[in-house]
């Protein structure tokens, strides 16, 4: 018995790894990325300590941009303290890791008491400093773009107001500052929504009617759309994962539909339930008598008899129409009646009538 509970354990962790496995997967995303080279103006960033940065092409020429040529930079030159940040905080959160990149120069004649700090803001607002160059480090003092790396996750966590200062300060106004290429580079857990315990009234509509559908949907972000027959309705919440919709059928037959829901993760990823059918009969005429029982005929089938008919038991005949009787009604039992609306017109050819049994 023990080896059966040890074979069901496995088998439900097995089960739930794989279900895990097909509703979720990797991603990568860069919230945000700045290589300065839309022109002279920044987009991203603002001076909140002096104005001394300016989007360049010539200013931190050595050469200017990573990439040199006519690439673009953040350049700081002014001989006062300069801070830049960036113009709006950033959302890292809904991401498992994110990376800061960027790379930034210093001049080599870098003097004792100049500075270049760079500096992130962490989830209470508080400035955390990240690098720092100071005279004397020929390491990062040397005319050249240098590449820096900062996992943001490790060390000071995801958050929704992160923000990066950059700040320098020189003596002489012809020595330079600079910064390109910021990169945060995030990956994310990619959710699919997932399907389950799908309701309905299917084939309870005769001819026309309104169906009713219910789903439930896990990892959505409340996005969920019915898709029958050539249609899209928008679903609403019954619970917080329990979604319903309707559709209003104009015939009989057989519809095929299914679900469409978006993830509630970074990506919002798309996902389509299985085909599923749902069925309205068909209106069936009232012209033929049961086998037995009573018989109910609704006159606008507006029904031609050709040939004998046997009445089983009693008979109503209701609504408005007309009924003609080429041959004859017998009726097979005994003490039967029938019910006929005034409305209804009956019309009796020759050959027709109505029958006792002999």
């Amino acid at each position: 018995m023990k080896k059966i509970y040890v074979f069901l354990i496995i088998f439900v962790l097995i089960s739930i790894a794989f279900l895990l496995y097909f509703a979720s997967g990797q991603g990568y995303i860069a919230p945000f990325s700045d290589n300065f080279n839309n022109g002279v103006a920044f987009t991203n960033w603002k001076n909140v300590s002096g104005a001394g940065w300016i989007n360049s092409n010539t200013a931190c020429g050595h050469p200017a941009g990573v990439y040199g040529g006519s690439g673009y930079s953040a350049c700081a030159e002014s001989g006062t303290l300069d801070r830049l940040n960036l113009t709006n905080n950033i959302d890292l959160t809904g991401y498992t890791n994110c990376i800061l990149t960027y790379y930034y120069l210093v001049d080599s004649s870098f003097d004792a008491g100049e500075i270049y700090n760079v500096s992130v803001q962490n989830k209470t607002g508080e400035w955390i400093n990240i690098f720092s160059c100071t005279n004397g480090n020929t390491a990062c003092e040397n005319d050249t773009w240098n590449l820096q790396t900062y996992n943001i996750t490790s060390e000071i966590g995801l958050n929704n107001n992160f923000n990066m200062q950059v700040s320098a300060q020189y003596n002489d106004a012809g020595e330079e500052a600079g910064l390109d290429n910021v990169l945060i580079n995030c990956s994310y857990v990619e959710i699919y929504p997932q399907f389950y315990n799908y309701i309905d009234n299917n084939a309870t509509q005769t001819g026309t009617g309104t169906g009713f559908f219910n789903v439930t949907v896990n990892n959505t972000n409340g996005t969920v759309i019915l898709n029958i027959n050539g249609n899209n309705h928008l679903a609403t919440n019954l619970t917080a994962s329990v979604y319903n919709a309707s559709h209003i059928f104009a015939s009989s037959g057989t519809f095929v539909y299914n679900w469409t829901a978006y993830g509630n993760g970074t990506g919002k990823n798309i996902n389509i339930s299985n085909n599923r059918y749902y069925t309205v009969n068909a209106t069936l005429d009232t012209c033929t008598p049961p086998a037995s029982g009573n018989w109910n005929l609704t006159c606008s089938d507006n029904c031609t008899f050709n040939t004998n008919v046997n009445i089983p038991a009693n008979m109503t005949i209701n609504g408005n129409g007309i009924l003609t009787l080429k041959s004859n009604w017998t009726f097979t039992g005994t003490n039967q009646y029938i019910i006929i609306n005034p409305i209804c017109q009956i019309n009796i050819n020759s050959g027709g009538g109505f029958r006792s049994p002999p």
